[in-house]
């Protein structure tokens, strides 16, 4: 079995959530890994391929995946840029009984919520 890690999330002091644009020219791999906040990666140009939990999903532009705290994945990546959101759960648990629980329906692209989650994370960046 693969090690793993806890990545620990370091916030906007001012905001209370990490909101970054990543470039990647390069290849690449990121480990198996696992944090305390919720992750929502939305990829603009290249692809991703995320192992969450031991489901493989596949990303491509205009798609995006969202991490549960504690969701065990690792990452591989071809050139890409993406948006990484990553939100603290002591800033969602004021709106949210137990958001450590709180679990995804990735890969439902077609729903009309799906294309409400990209049109807002566009507007962030």
């Amino acid at each position: 079995m693969p090690t793993k890690h806890h990545e620990h999330v370091v916030p906007n002091l001012r905001t209370g959530v990490r909101f970054y644009f990543s470039s990647v020219s390069t290849s690449g791999y990121v480990p198996f890994h696992w944090h305390s906040s919720l992750e929502l990666v939305y990829v603009l140009k290249g692809a991703l391929r995320f192992n969450l939990d031991g489901q493989i999903y596949h990303l491509k532009e205009n798609q995006f995946i969202l991490v549960p705290s504690g969701g065990i994945h690792d990452v591989t990546n071809q050139p890409n840029q993406a948006f990484v959101l990553q939100i603290p759960l002591q800033v969602v648990s004021p709106y949210f009984d137990h958001p450590e629980r709180v679990q995804f329906l990735n890969g439902q692209t077609e729903l009309p919520e799906y294309q409400t989650i990209i049109r807002l994370v566009t507007m962030l960046g």
